[in-house]
């Protein structure tokens, strides 16, 4: 059996995706399982141990074209969007998966309806294990499965060269949101945290995020001083996870990082603004979420209507102090 899954876009939502890809390994142990993902995405794949292939989208037509090669059995869609579904249509896919959003029902032979209030009336990977139960899937495990590859660990230990840290502890942060600022904690609140945990616990302080976020990394980690490291845009994906397997603990906005230390079992502190912790909280128990709801939230926008961002800036740097103390007491016994 060939068994087709369609990623999802965002690090985070891949991450949370992994325990349907679990799910279908176990129900279907000698299938072979491809992921089909966006180029940007695709190399975090590798660190999944249930996947035997990854396809990267190209263009439309010629992903299309190569989907019709592999002659897959059926296509399990995560996304709820209408072009990938069309996809997997338009590829001759005999058995189709995926909810019936986007007036795309027709383009999938098994159909599974939204929940009574629509999406993010619960967790995420529920709803992507949602899809797969008609095969008869139960009780799945909704831990998400990440492991660290030997391409990651070379990044990482280049990494831990170049900057002298063997013998340092190492503790992330991850102060940017490829989504927007509406899920961004303030820059000055990232600094004072980490300041103080760097000089409470001689610890270096590792500053990760994307190329495009290189900017906000270089500010907070002057800010920091001597201790940071920024590795913003340094490291690629397998990269990055494998040096969030050596941190001790992470500090993030919701945003995919937090998701790959859940992943990886390195203890959390996850800041939610705009978002839901319902709906995209990191799965695991060491993580602590932080949410200060409002009248308006979540409101799910990139940025405040209001522009006064209260969602974030009411959770102070002694709130994720106390987060952060209580995260590494708990994993020090």
């Amino acid at each position: 059996m060939k068994i087709l899954v369609r990623s999802p876009n965002w690090i985070g939502d891949m991450v949370m995706s992994t325990p349907v890809v679990r799910a279908l390994r176990r129900k279907y142990p000698d299938a072979k399982i491809t992921v089909l993902s966006r180029q940007k995405i695709a190399p975090l794949w590798t660190c999944n141990p249930d996947t035997d292939e990854i396809l990267q989208i190209q263009g439309f037509f010629s992903t299309v074209k190569q989907l019709r090669k592999n002659s897959f059995d059926l296509a399990v869609v995560l996304p709820d969007s209408f072009k990938s579904a069309l996809m997997v249509f338009m590829a001759g896919i005999p058995e189709r998966m995926g909810y019936a959003t986007e007036c795309r029902g027709f383009m999938l032979t098994c159909r599974i309806p939204v929940s009574d209030g629509g999406f993010r009336r619960k967790h995420i990977t529920d709803e992507y294990l949602d899809i797969i139960r008609p095969l008869g899937v139960e009780k799945p495990e909704k831990k998400p499965v990440l492991n660290v590859t030997d391409a990651g660990k070379n990044e990482a230990e280049k990494i831990i060269r170049e900057n002298n840290l063997n013998s340092s502890m190492l503790i992330g942060i991850s102060p940017g949101a490829t989504y927007g600022p509406a899920k961004r904690w303030p820059e000055e609140n990232f600094i004072r945290a980490a300041r103080e945990i760097s000089d409470k616990y001689r610890a270096r302080i590792l500053v990760f995020g994307s190329r495009e976020e290189a900017w906000l990394a270089g500010e907070i980690s002057s800010g920091i001083g001597k201790t940071a490291v920024n590795l913003a845009g340094k490291l690629s994906l397998p990269g990055l996870a494998a040096m969030i397997s050596l941190c001790r603990a992470l500090i993030a906005n919701d945003t995919g990082t937090v998701h790959l230390a859940a992943a990886l079992n390195v203890p959390s502190v996850a800041i939610f603004g705009s978002s839901s912790p319902v709906w995209t909280s990191p799965l695991g128990e060491t993580t602590s979420v932080l949410y200060q709801h409002e009248s308006c939230s979540p409101c799910f926008e990139r940025t405040c209507r209001k522009n006064d961002y209260s969602c974030l800036k009411s959770i102070t740097a002694e709130h994720v102090m106390s987060a952060f103390e209580g995260i590494m007491k708990k994993n020090a016994s």
